[in-house]
């Protein structure tokens, strides 16, 4: 009887010590395995504590920095897959553990209210050269490797839907493009972005519709230890990291890459210091900007605006060798006037690069072109 009271009081005393520790313990305050920003802890007074946002910021406070969260987390994982599970966290777990993100695109209404903007915008621009490059995602390319029981939303319904009567020079169904690849590695198995083998093919295609000469590409791995971002947000544990390629062409075209806002300048696409840190597809590029020119000493007389997402970092460096000047905004950061920006830069292509799911979930695009 004695020993069940021992064993009482201890269970008491570590269930009010363990708030305390965590409360006034050392912080965190970033995830390394989720690659997110923790929830710190919040201020403590009369007035904050009136507030109601208080509380939420205190519960996710405790939650974050709850002790061994990681291994928590990572075992609940493993005892739902154990159970049968196969979707966490917005994320279906499919053959050879490859991870898809799901498709959530927001509703009818506001897809068909960014194609109008959309059409709007380049009814401006119907001098210049123009394309849209709306890639699937690996939930729609390689969806026979998706778990079973899995029924996610059509992608390619919804790409379709939306390219019909765009008024843009190039919009090709990548799906089709790329289903004989369908089997190759074209994503990441354990994050939500494309390899630079899947770039290097749609950059063929690109190539051959504007009529340039590619270079001659050699491909290096650069990491063999990548883990990505649905392994973080799904809390499954991976067993095979992914593999990272570059590619580097024969050409002699020198580059002066310039982000704008930052002021400063490189002359590669590539910033290995991001290989020492989880978010490795940064790498490409250095990950995201507002702004960034690319200046070229090609011959062409050509410059290309781009509007982008992350997809585009590992697609740039195909592209630079047939422009003068490369300009890529990414409207979930820039804010100054396009309008203003394609005439002082002499803009002759438009060039929209987008996977799906962040072109039909996110609004920064949509918001961008409104009136």
């Amino acid at each position: 009887m004695k020993s069940k009271q021992s064993i009482i009081i201890i269970i008491t005393f570590i269930l009010f010590l363990c708030p305390l520790v965590i409360y006034f313990g050392k912080q965190k305050t970033f995830s390394e395995s989720e690659n997110r920003v923790l929830q710190t802890r919040p201020n403590l007074n009369s007035e904050a504590y009136m507030n109601k946002d208080f509380q939420s910021e205190q519960d996710r406070y405790l939650s974050d920095q709850f002790p061994f969260r990681n291994s928590l987390v990572t075992l609940k994982t493993k005892l739902d897959y154990l159970s049968g599970k196969r979707y966490f966290h917005d994320v279906y777990i499919g053959k050879n553990d490859q991870m898809f993100e799901d498709f959530k695109p927001f509703d009818d209404e506001q897809i068909t209210q960014l194609k109008e903007r959309l059409q709007t915008f380049l009814e401006g621009y119907q001098d210049l050269n123009t394309s849209m490059l709306l890639v699937p995602n690996a939930i729609s390319l390689q969806k026979d490797n998706l778990p079973s029981l899995a029924k996610p939303l059509d992608q390619e319904v919804v790409i379709q839907r939306f390219l019909e009567g765009l008024n843009v020079d190039y919009a090709p169904k990548l799906s089709e493009l790329l289903k004989e690849h369908d089997q190759e590695y074209l994503y990441y198995h354990t994050d939500h972005h494309w390899t630079s083998l899947n770039a290097y093919y749609v950059y063929q295609a690109f190539a051959l519709q504007n009529g340039f000469t590619s270079p001659q590409y050699t491909n290096y791995y650069i990491s063999d230890n990548f883990i990505g971002t649905l392994a973080s947000k799904s809390g499954y544990p991976i067993s095979q990291p992914d593999q990272i390629q570059i590619y580097v062409g024969d050409d002699q075209t020198h580059y002066t890459i310039s982000y704008v806002e930052e002021k400063k300048k490189t002359v590669s696409f590539y910033d290995e210091s991001k290989l020492s840190t989880k978010d490795q597809y940064a790498a490409f590029m250095g990950g995201n900007f507002a702004r960034v020119d690319i200046a070229t000493d090609s011959e062409s007389e050509q410059r290309l605006l781009i509007f982008k997402d992350s997809y585009a970092n590992a697609f740039v460096p195909f592209l630079a060798p047939h422009y003068e000047k490369i300009v890529m905004i990414d409207p979930r950061y820039y804010f100054g006037d396009v309008h203003q920006l394609i005439q002082d830069e002499g803009i002759t292509d438009l060039l929209f690069l987008y996977n799906a799911n962040t072109f039909f979930g996110d609004t920064s695009l949509n918001d961008y072109l409104a009136p």
